[in-house]
C-alpha cells in the first residue's frame, strides 16, 4: 500500500523526514504541494495523474485540505485518511479575513515575517521550532494561501468517504478544535498545538501494514505525538476494502 504524505502551511516535504525509518515496507510519497496550480483542486488534479494506485493519505492542515480534495477526485484510488490539524469545512469570512492579512504580511515582511507571526501558532513548545523547514519561496507561499482560502467545503466528502477516515487534533491548536469536528472520528491530543513537525511535535509517526494480496490490503496506522503513542484504530481501520 502507497503511504501519502501531505505537508502543513508553510512547510515542506522535509517536515516527514523523520517518518521515513518507522513507514520501512511501505511505498512512502511525500510531495511538495507548492507549484500545482492555483487551487487545492488543482494540486489533487495533479497528484491523482502523477501518483498512481491506491493510496492511504495521510495531511497535515493544508495537506489535509488536499488530502480531500484528493478524496472528492479520486474517491475509488484513496483507501483512508488521517486529516492531523485540518477541518473538512471552507473558510469562515472571519478565516478568509485572517488568510488575507497574513498574504499581506508576506508581502511587507517576507518568509521572515510570516515565520515570526506562525512561530506560537505551530509550535507550543517554541523551543522544538525549527525554521529550515519553512519554504522559502514568498510568492508559492502566497498562492499556497489563497488556495487554501477559496478551498471547497469537503464536509460532504468526509460522511460520504466509505474508508476509514480520522481527524487528530491538538488541544493547543490555535486553527480547530475536537470539538468542531466531533461529528466524525477524532482524537484529541493532550498538551499538544498544531501537529504539524513531526520530529518534535510528534515525535515520530508509525504506520505498520500487513501483507497485501490480490483481494485485501492490511495495514495498521499508529501515530505517536510527544511520546504518547496509540493506534489510530485496529486492523480493520486501514484494511477496509472499498467495495
Amino acid at each position: 500500500m502507497k503511504v501519502l504524505l501531505l505537508h502543513a502551511f508553510p512547510l515542506d516535504k522535509g517536515m516527514w523526514e523523520p517518518q521515513r525509518a518507522t513507514l520501512a515496507g511501505h511505498e512512502v510519497i511525500a510531495p511538495r504541494l507548492y507549484g500545482r496550480g492555483r487551487t487545492i483542486d488543482e494540486w489533487a488534479g495533479s497528484l491523482a495523474g502523477e501518483i498512481k494506485g491506491d493510496l492511504v493519505v495521510v495531511g497535515a492542515s493544508m495537506g489535509g485540505y488536499c488530502a480531500l480534495a484528493l478524496a472528492r477526485h479520486a474517491p475509488e484510488r484513496v483507501r483512508g485518511l488521517l486529516l492531523v490539524g485540518s477541518r473538512p469545512d471552507a473558510d469562515s469570512d472571519e478565516r478568509r479575513a485572517g488568510r488575507e492579512d497574513t498574504i499581506e504580511l508576506i508581502h511587507n515582511e517576507g518568509v521572515e515575517g510570516l515565520w515570526r507571526m506562525m512561530l506560537p501558532k505551530l509550535f507550543h513548545d517554541q523551543s522544538v521550532a525549527d525554521e529550515q523547514l519553512v519554504y522559502r519561496d514568498a510568492e508559492a507561499l502566497v498562492t499556497a494561501l489563497a488556495a487554501v482560502r477559496d478551498r471547497e467545503d469537503s464536509t460532504d466528502v468526509v460522511r460520504s468517504f466509505s474508508g476509514p477516515v480520522q481527524f487528530v487534533i491538538g488541544e493547543f491548536d490555535p486553527y480547530v478544535s475536537a470539538a468542531e469536528v466531533s461529528e466524525f472520528d477524532v482524537r484529541e491530543l493532550k498538551g499538544v498545538g498544531l501537529s504539524c513537525r513531526p520530529s518534535s511535535t510528534w515525535r515520530g509517526s508509525r504506520t505498520s501494514s500487513a501483507r497485501t494480496t490480490s483481494s485485501s490490503a492490511t495495514s495498521v496506522a499508529r501515530t505517536r505525538m510527544r511520546g504518547d503513542t496509540f493506534p489510530v484504530r485496529d486492523r480493520s481501520f486501514w484494511a477496509r476494502r472499498r467495495r
